[in-house]
């Protein structure tokens, strides 16, 4: 067993009052002291199930891997929602707006909502020891307690076994794509992170896995505590042909689908991890075909290879890509893309990730980096990635950039002359960009 993550803990002694506004809650979140503290499940057991969020009432989905969780937790409730169910989601990172996190029936819930929800939970638990992550999610379980729902759909931020994500009884679980990251917490191996994720299965309980190479320690696992594991390729199964795609099961055939608005194989392997836990749920062919049939071909994801209007004429792409099987994709992706004299590309990243590995698949399809100075103390020196960089490839045009902003409005001011702009490398320069083009083209 690969040694348990650890993280600070907030401040629980003295929490802002009832009126405190957003900006006084996440001032005090991320506001860390002491020592660090072994994340464990026992703080957020015990507070959970004084708040009654470990048994949920709606039917409860939860999302693990190292991608595309996102992008399964926004398919899931774009499909449930149209199937005319009332869904809670609870995603993370966010990318501009921390009300992003919690969904109800697909909008942001209210800055009142999680401020009174905060201040709940500020009230009893001043004697645990709870991080950022485990506090934010307790407080978005108890929001989605206030409604009267259907489904949850909870995204996994760390791992799973560890997860605050997995106080929760949930009677469904999704595990993604599975590959090398945060191993500093989970494990040097795509065996040990397996395992982690692993931790959200449930005896006796369904189990899906989209990998398209699930690693044995998701058998093994699910063997271990007779989870009913549905596997695809095995299980359910993908076919990408020109044009469509179709899916099936033992007891659903679904043919001739039309292409998704999102592009790229991984994200039809998300979908496909997707219907199989709709079908699991009971929900029968005819109704899902026809709501795959509306929802697929228009459904558009935030930060996923996200074109953003503008007039500057040329395009701009968005991706909160940040480890290395993510670079892979989104190189691969700009590859596909119509030919342009000169793609551009923002990067800014954390020095916890495989640096190397994202621009080395980066280097290769861009034809100039802007490096930019992220505001996270944990952010990779811009002189650091440029090493990096050249190191790959000494021709490469590189410069390096004080924030997203300093680069944009140079952009903007068309001191910088490029065909197509990339942005990525973290949610952190996703997020900058974004409000400033935001700004921009109010």
């Amino acid at each position: 067993m690969v040694r348990e993550p650890r993280r600070k803990a907030i401040r629980a002694d003295n929490p802002p009052n009832a009126q405190a506004s957003m900006a006084m809650w996440l001032d005090w979140l991320g506001n860390v002291e002491g020592d660090e503290v072994k994340l464990g499940l026992s703080n957020c057991l015990d507070i959970g199930a004084e708040l009654g969020l470990v048994n949920l009432s709606p039917k409860v989905i939860t999302v693990a891997g190292t991608n595309g969780k996102g992008s399964c937790c926004h398919y899931l409730e774009a499909l449930i929602l149209d199937l005319g169910f009332k869904v809670g989601t609870y995603t993370s990172p966010h990318i501009t707006h921390f009300n992003e996190r919690i969904r109800v029936n697909g909008g942001n819930v209210t800055s009142k909502e999680i401020c009174s929800a905060f201040h709940t939970l500020g009230e009893i638990s001043r004697s645990a020891t709870l991080t950022y992550f485990e506090f934010i999610t307790i407080a978005s379980l108890n929001i989605f307690n206030t409604y009267n729902l259907d489904f949850v759909i909870l995204e996994v931020g760390l791992g799973g076994r560890l997860d605050a994500v997995n106080i929760v009884e949930s009677d469904v679980a999704l595990i993604t794509s599975i590959g090398l990251d945060h191993i500093e917490w989970l494990g040097a191996t795509r065996e040990e992170i397996a395992l982690e994720k692993a931790g959200i299965m449930r005896p006796g309980k369904p189990v899906v896995c989209s990998d398209k190479e699930v690693p044995r320690a998701i058998y093994s696992h699910a063997e271990l505590i007779e989870a009913e594991l549905s596997v695809l390729g095995v299980d359910y199964f993908l076919e990408i042909e020109d044009g469509y795609w179709e899916w099936s099961s033992e007891d659903i055939n679904l043919v001739k689908l039309p292409c998704l608005a999102m592009s790229g194989a991984h994200q039809l392997r998300n979908i496909s991890g997707v219907l199989k836990v709709l079908e699991l749920l009971n929900i029968g062919e005819q109704v899902l075909e026809s709501s795959v049939r509306k929802v697929c071909p228009n459904l558009t994801i935030p930060g996923r290879l996200q074109s953003i209007p503008n007039d500057l004429g040329f395009e701009i792409f968005v991706d909160v890509a940040h480890n290395e099987p993510a670079a892979k994709i989104l190189s691969r992706q700009i590859l596909g893309m119509r030919k342009v004299q000169k793609t551009a590309c923002i990067f800014g990243m954390l020095s916890t990730k495989d640096n190397v590995g994202f621009l080395k698949h980066l280097t290769s399809v861009v034809d100039c980096l802007y490096l930019v100075e992220l505001d996270n103390a944990d952010a990779l020196p811009t002189e650091a990635a440029m090493e990096i960089a050249k190191s790959l490839d000494k021709k490469l045009e590189t410069s390096c950039h004080s924030s997203c902003d300093q680069i944009l409005s140079e952009i903007w001011a068309k001191n910088y002359l490029v065909d197509r702009l990339i942005v990525t490398g973290s949610f952190i320069t996703v997020g900058e960009a974004m409000k400033f083009i935001e700004e921009k083209t109010a």
